[in-house]
């Protein structure tokens, strides 16, 4: 029997073996995708929930368009996913119908809630009382079927999860029964057939070791009609072909020999001819050596041909060539790059007009920058030049460097707001999961666990307010500005009302100077006074009354603005950091915040070409200032 014979045998029986596992792993594999199909569906649920959960949040904190319109999408997108849902186990359907039911009823509240919103408008003041009570109360009941939906969800995913990990394990435990079967058969065969091979091969080779010693009359033994036997057979044809190739080629290393001889006779003669030609042209550079040696600049000249007829030593340097390279050849012929270059050009147009010319030009033959004059002289033309390369490469440098400094921006720009953005999915994930663990742990958590879960989730809000800002901070760079006269009387006035109606409680009084009006653009500059603002309230909040001042004048070509306020002010030591990123002088225990304001405040400024600056001492108040162009013709509106 043959070993390809052997082989094809052995390959059969690993075949079946694969097939077997074949027909395993397909049938664990089905039952494997049917648990994660209804697990995906558990996640999806879960995930549709949460984020229903969390815009309806946004949405009782902030009744906008925006976000009615994003609830109603979410509340139809997971009405989509729990009516086309298909579970087999009574449990899950048993889960999966009280989702149906919190969701039709969410979406039963929140019609309500819209409702009323409508009739608010309309209502008088007693029958807006009313209809908030109302309102509050189906809010109420609106959060709780979020909030049951959520824990449904999770319920369902646990119990889809507990599915996929018992289908795993008796898929794994298949799988590898009918993987080391397979390994161990295969292993016994390839051990029998490598074992019967390996003794054969060992005979070849103490055999042809004989051959590659240098014994070209041993032939090696032929036992056997196996591949083996047949190698054998080869080999041995193999070796008196080389025996007789190893008689020719000695033949002919000795023919080659003498032909290297001869060669090398008529490459001396040549030598001595190139030798002779050599002192002739030394002879003719001499004649002309004193007048060129005068010249400082770089100097050759051209004939008809544009051949170089003269040239001098600078101008050798600069090309990086002996003169006879370069004389009595065409510059064509020297650097094909001269053929339909700018010197190329140039050159013709001081033949044909008859009439000198200045250019800069790059010469790719030599990578360098040359200053040129060119002037018609008889048949030909003369060319003296000055290399600018330094010039040039630092020009280019200062161009290169400040794209890459513009591109760098942009690309931190582009990272920073991928990376905050990018977070928000994941955060919201965690509240999620911190709501469910809080609410399924409630009676087994003492004290202090219910206190750290509390803390987390008011974490996790911090870190969703320093998103946005660092969201807000990286979009500036982002958006495009429209400049146009703004009204800073209106604009101030507009944010203050803002700030009253979030702080309603607390007594706060604005001093509004004189404000002139200013060109920018209107986003951002109500931007900065909304951050200078909200940082004004915010210090002041331990003053009872807090006084905040606003005022600005004019100075020069720009007008500069300022917001004063009595709170807590700050040390003048650490006045360079109040406008970095993330840069705090006072504790988050102590005042809220990202540390990102002031900096958005700095950066909206710059883009204006403004100032900005600040101003404090400690429990005795701050003050900020900012500068920006007076309103002029140029500003639109």
């Amino acid at each position: 029997m043959t070993i390809r014979t052997k082989l094809a045998l052995n390959i059969l029986l690993m075949l079946g073996l694969s097939l077997v596992i074949i027909v395993v792993l397909t049938a664990t594999s089905r039952r494997i995708d049917e648990a994660a199909a209804k697990g995906e569906l558990a996640d999806r649920i879960v995930l549709g929930a949460a984020d229903m959960n969390t815009i309806t949040y946004d949405y009782v904190m902030n009744p906008s368009e925006r976000a009615r319109r994003q609830w109603e999408l979410k509340h139809a997108s997971l009405g989509d996913i729990i009516t086309n849902a298909a579970l087999a186990k009574e449990e899950q359907r048993a889960i999966l119908a009280r989702i149906r039911g919190n969701h039709a009823d969410a979406g039963r509240f929140f019609g309500q809630i819209l409702a009323s919103d409508r009739n608010r408008k309309q209502a008088s003041k007693a029958a807006r009382a009313m209809l908030g009570e109302s309102k509050e109360r189906t809010v109420a009941q609106l959060i709780a079927r979020s909030q049951a939906m959520i824990s449904d969800a999770y319920a369902l995913a646990q119990v889809s999860y507990t599915e996929i990990d018992r289908v795993q394990t008796w898929s794994f435990r298949l799988i590898a029964a009918a993987i080391l079967l397979s390994m161990l058969i295969a292993a016994l065969i390839s051990y029998l057939l490598a074992r019967a091979i390996n003794v054969s091969l060992l005979a070849l080779a103490r055999e042809t070791e004989l051959v590659a010693a240098g014994n070209l009359d041993h032939r090696l033994p032929v036992t056997g009609r196996d591949e083996i036997a047949k190698l054998s057979l080869a080999f041995n044809e193999m070796t008196e072909k080389l025996a007789r190739s190893s008689a020719r080629l000695g033949q002919e290393i000795l023919e080659k020999d003498e032909a290297r001889e001869a060669l090398q006779k008529a490459h001396d003669e040549l030598e001595d001819r190139v030798a002779e030609r050599t002192r002739e042209l030394s002879r003719s550079e001499q004649r002309i050596s004193g007048i060129l040696a005068s010249i400082t600049d770089c100097y050759y000249a051209l004939d008809a041909q544009w051949r170089v007829v003269e040239i001098n030593d600078q101008a050798l340097r600069y090309f990086g060539k002996r003169r006879e390279e370069l004389l009595g050849r065409s510059m064509g012929e020297v650097y094909p790059q001269f053929i339909g270059s700018a010197f190329e050009e140039q050159f013709k147009r001081t033949a044909s007009e008859g009439a000198p010319v200045e250019f800069d030009a790059h010469s790719l033959a030599v990578d360098r920058w040359a200053e040129l004059h060119v002037y018609p002289a008889g048949n030909g033309l003369a060319v003296y030049f000055k290399d600018i390369t330094e010039r040039k490469r630092a020009e280019e440098a200062l161009r290169e460097r400040t794209a890459d400094l513009e591109a760098a921006n942009r690309e931190l720009e582009d990272f920073c707001y991928t990376i905050a953005h990018d977070l928000r999915a994941p955060l919201r994930a965690v509240d999620g999961y911190s709501v469910l663990l809080a609410r399924r742990c409630e009676n087994g958590f003492d004290e202090e666990s219910q206190r750290r879960v509390q803390l987390i989730r008011a974490n996790i809000r911090n870190m969703g307010q320093l998103i946005d800002d660092l969201l807000a901070y990286a979009g500036l760079g982002r958006k495009a500005m429209t400049s146009c006269a703004l009204d800073m009387e209106a604009l101030a006035g507009e944010v203050w009302r803002e700030q009253c109606a979030i702080n309603p409680g607390r007594r706060m009084e604005l001093r509004m100077g004189s404000l002139p009006g200013a060109c920018g653009d209107r986003t951002l500059i109500r931007q900065v006074l909304a951050n200078l603002l909200s940082n004004a309230v915010k210090f002041t909040s331990l003053r009872d009354p807090a006084v905040i001042e606003v005022g600005g004048r004019e100075e020069g070509a720009e007008t500069r603005y300022f917001v004063k306020d009595n709170g807590v002010g700050f040390d003048m030591a650490f006045h360079h950091k109040i406008f970095g990123v993330f840069q705090r002088l006072h504790g988050v225990d102590q005042y809220e915040g990202t540390g990102v304001g002031l900096a958005i405040v700095q950066r909206s400024i710059h883009r204006h070409g403004g100032r900005v600056w600040g101003e404090g001492q400690v429990d005795e108040g701050a003050v900020f200032h900012f500068t920006l162009p007076r309103k002029g013709s140029e500003c639109s509106g």
